[in-house]
């Protein structure tokens, strides 16, 4: 198991969520086993675990980042 170190690009970031997809399928560590493993917080295993548990893989792959945007197209410029 290869885990990226220092992850920066958005295709490292989802490969380390799809490890820890896997890693939920074998069902052989626990949430605070796989954050150790991937070098990230309890909270974001257990945030990736809920969404995989209703969506599978596909619920995290990645979607929209940032927040939408408020100003209506053509506005403020």
């Amino acid at each position: 198991m290869e885990v990226p170190q220092n992850p920066r690009t958005p295709e490292e970031l989802h490969d380390r969520r799809m490890l820890a997809a896997a890693l939920f399928e074998a069902r052989q560590h626990s949430q605070t086993e796989i954050a150790r493993m991937l070098g990230v917080s309890r909270q974001a295993v257990y945030q990736w675990h809920q969404a995989w548990s209703k969506g599978g893989t596909n619920a995290l792959h990645p979607g929209q980042q940032g927040a939408d945007t408020l100003l209506a197209p053509g506005a403020g410029t």
